[in-house]
């Protein structure tokens, strides 16, 4: 959930939150289906196959006024469904583009996720700051994003709030091809339930990449919109 405002940003060119401009309208819609098989090694000999459904829907829109603070709000809808059980949540933000020295900018938002299957997925409000490190005129971009998410209360479970730490880079090949690197943390707080035995996360620790396609790059975009070329 603390990660819905990313994910909802993470999308072809421009990728990071800070590439945000005042007017841009950003969508993204992606379907994943995965297949998988539990083997138990016990006296039971049990076996267990799960198909899960991933569908994710985000829309991200920056106010177009002449202000240091943009204004940015955005809306996701996420449904995970597994063989008869289906889960949905609905996340909205809202949030604002502000200034930073040497034409920099950061990204402060707040979002709330609402689930229609609170005992699988509790309500959450999560909060997300962005800052763009690398300097303008440098090809390659850099980008530090700070979350944290507080679950609510429901049925007895409380706990489980987050905190992540993420650092993107974009290295460029071309204007329609570029490299994304991630690097990132997560610190999960204990999850307690008056109906069953309570759970402790480790730190978690993630590292990757992804190579990202863009059949019209935004330089194009941008000359067209503005009736110049560049």
């Amino acid at each position: 959930i603390g990660t819905s405002f990313i994910s909802a940003l993470s999308l072809a060119q421009p990728t990071f939150l800070t590439e945000l401009n005042a007017g841009d309208t950003w969508v993204k819609t992606q379907y994943t289906k995965l297949s998988s098989e539990f083997n138990y090694d016990d006296d039971y000999g049990i076996d267990e196959n799960a198909d899960v459904n991933l569908f994710n829907f985000n829309v991200i829109t920056a106010s177009d006024i002449n202000h240091s603070f943009t204004p940015v709000m955005a809306f996701s809808l996420d449904r995970f469904s597994e063989n008869k059980e289906s889960i949905a949540i609905k996340t909205a933000s809202l949030g604002g583009l502000f200034s930073l020295d040497n034409g920099r900018q950061g990204l402060l938002a707040m979002s709330y996720a609402k689930s229609n299957k609170k005992y699988y997925i509790r309500d959450a409000i999560s909060a997300q700051l962005a800052f763009e490190m690398s300097e303008k005129d440098n090809p390659i971009r850099n980008e530090l994003s700070i979350g944290g998410t507080y679950n609510k209360k429901f049925s007895g479970a409380s706990g489980g709030h987050s905190f992540a730490l993420n650092n993107k880079t974009k290295l460029p090949f071309s204007t329609k091809l570029d490299l994304v690197l991630n690097l990132g943390a997560l610190f999960i707080t204990d999850s307690k339930y008056s109906y069953a035995t309570n759970t402790s996360y480790d730190p978690s620790f993630t590292y990757g990449g992804e190579l990202n396609i863009h059949p019209v790059s935004y330089t194009h975009l941008r000359a067209h919109e503005t009736g110049r070329n560049l």
